[in-house]
């Protein structure tokens, strides 16, 4: 009786253990599902936040004003962007430098989204308010990292970035048909150049690390 009762209770505890091995599994699995598809929503709200902003500006512009909004919101974009990842760097940089550079990019762009988003507000122009899908995935990848390599990474993308958009302010300061707009990128140029300098010297550190 007793060695009966011993391998019901053993044959138990077997499958008990076995049901928790499968439930976890099962959950992790559905865990991992649901993040996948929490990431694939919000790059969806992100396209459609970025196509609502175009479709906005495109029925209230002409051609020649269209330009000045379009521009616009690209700068929203990158600026949304570099405060993102100037946060990230702050927390998963290593060297003093990168992480001060974060700060920087974070406080910056922070304060030129501000002065961006009243322009706009004045202009009527309409701009997204999330993340690109784009902007989106390499936040995630680079979210994934921590120390030299996040570093490099994200030194690379720094100096990549503000290179493009330099030329584009140096565009809007010489083309756009708005007074106010020409003026304001004109004036953002030093600071975007300081922004890059900075960048390109922490690129170079990080590059000696690796």
């Amino acid at each position: 009786m007793k060695t009966t009762l011993f391998l019901a209770f053993k044959t138990i505890g077997i499958n008990t253990c076995l049901a928790i091995v499968l439930c976890g599994s099962s959950c992790n699995s559905n865990n991992e599902h649901a993040t996948d598809n929490q990431e694939e929503k919000s790059m969806e709200m992100a396209d459609s936040s970025n196509e609502l902003a175009e479709e906005r500006n495109d029925a209230k512009f002409e051609n020649n004003k269209d330009d000045d909004a379009n521009f616009m919101m690209k700068v929203a974009e990158v600026n949304m962007l570099e405060i993102e990842l100037g946060k990230l760097a702050q927390k998963n940089a290593v060297s003093k430098d990168v992480k001060n550079l974060g700060s920087m990019m974070e406080k910056e762009h922070t304060k030129a989204h501000a002065d961006l988003k009243a322009m706009a507000d004045k202009k009527q122009v309409s701009l997204p308010t999330m993340l690109s899908s784009n902007g989106q995935d390499f936040k995630s990848k680079l979210m994934q990292k921590t120390g030299t390599e996040f570093e490099k990474e994200y030194c690379e993308k720094m100096v990549k970035s503000h290179e493009e958009t330099i030329e584009k302010f140096e565009s809007a300061a010489k083309d756009a048909k708005d007074p106010d707009l020409k003026a304001w990128a004109n004036s953002m140029l030093p600071a975007l150049r300081k922004h890059l300098d900075h960048a390109m010297s922490c690129q170079k550190m990080s590059d000696k690390k690796s």
